[in-house]
């Protein structure tokens, strides 16, 4: 837990470099121009020097953020599926049987994938986001506080929508990861049951049921491609209409001698390298979302206590002799309307060899089970 909790404190920090150095390139570009415009060339060579070292810095500051990031959350959801597994494997025997093979696997695989997926995009991405978009309005203040209202008058304007999307994408992901499971569950029970299904023509049926939850998938995948591809459109409009206020507001001040054209192309600089950073948060929240719709099937499947359990203070099982007997037993499946055992009775001698006779669904598999 140490190590995982200095490695992420690690990550911030870099994306808070990362965010730092972003920040001076408006800075640089203003410095530059206003040198320029007064026909100073004496330091040209310097900014030119900055500029390489400034890109040369972040590039590496970028790869190991990445790299930091991404091998916490990794080592986080390894942890998350072994727990998950672990769980599994001390259920009771009824809980394991209440959903498919393929079921279980799903959530211990695709639905990890999401978890990992959204869990990647806010440590490695929107951290480091969230850190550059405050670093560069802190410059775009220091530049020009006035063009600095008019931008922060725009863009809040896209948080409803991008809640809203991102409420139907959550729906939409949990929808996916249930097809997924389903899909999972009925791609294993074909493919291990490939010798059942050719003794008995079965292919065009097994073809039919899974080519049509592949049409569900892919139906499911492209709701959530058009509701995130929504997003983009909107943050694209709202970044046009702050660069038109932004032009239309400085080049009245330039002409009124309030504004140089420095401070103006450090302002436009910072701005637009903000809309980047600016985007990736407006589609954050739909990563989340899905992240968020997989946890819940996650962590339902670990908060899920067993039914069957020691009674308190019990003892060790032990075994004196090779002796099996059933007395008046009951048993039930979950959900069915009748017991599949009643008053069964039963005494197996070690050694001895017993068979179980009768019709379909009299409840051999259960006495053995």
């Amino acid at each position: 837990p140490y190590t995982t909790l200095f490695r992420s404190l690690l990550a911030l920090l870099i994306a808070g470099l990362v965010a730092a150095a972003t920040s001076l390139y408006p800075l640089v570009i203003k410095f530059s121009f206003d040198a320029l415009g007064n026909g100073d060339l004496s330091l040209l060579w310097l900014v030119v020097v900055g500029i390489v070292a400034g890109t040369a810095l972040r590039g590496g500051l970028l790869y190991l953020q990445m790299v930091q990031s991404q091998k916490v959350i990794l080592e986080i959801t390894n942890d998350v599926q072994r727990q998950a597994f672990s769980h599994l494997l001390k259920a009771d025997y009824a809980r394991l049987s209440r959903d498919a093979p393929g079921e279980l696997v799903s959530r211990l695989t695709n639905d990890i994938a999401y978890l990992q997926s959204a869990a990647i995009t806010v440590l490695s991405s929107s951290v480091r986001d969230v850190l550059t978009v405050v670093a560069l309005v802190a410059t775009m203040f220091f530049l020009d506080w006035q063009l600095s209202l008019v931008v922060l008058l725009v863009y809040p304007l896209a948080a409803w929508p991008i809640m809203k999307v991102g409420e139907r994408l959550r729906k939409v992901a949990r929808g996916t990861q249930v097809e997924l499971g389903g899909m999972t569950a009925g791609l294993t029970e074909s493919l291990s049951g490939a010798r059942l299904i050719k003794s008995y023509r079965l292919e065009d049926y097994a073809e039919r049921r899974t080519v049509g939850s592949f049409a569900e998938i892919l139906r499911l995948r492209m709701k959530a491609v058009r509701a995130r591809a929504s997003l983009d459109p909107l943050l694209e409009l709202l970044g046009g209409v702050a660069v038109a206020g932004v032009i239309g507001f400085a080049g009245f001040r330039i002409a009124s001698g309030l504004q140089s054209i420095g401070d103006f192309t450090g302002f436009v600089t910072a701005l637009l390298m903000a809309s980047q950073p600016i985007r990736g948060l407006g589609n954050l929240n739909a990563r989340v979302q899905e992240g968020l719709a997989a946890a819940e099937r996650v962590f339902d499947l670990l908060d899920e206590a067993p039914r069957i359990v020691d009674r308190p203070g019990a003892g060790p099982l032990v075994i004196a002799a090779g002796r099996i007997a059933f007395e008046q037993v009951e048993f039930a499946y979950g959900g069915a309307q009748g017991p599949a055992l009643r008053n069964f009775n039963l005494v197996v001698d070690g050694g001895s060899t017993v068979a179980l006779v009768g019709r379909s669904g009299a409840g051999k598999s259960t006495v053995i089970n």
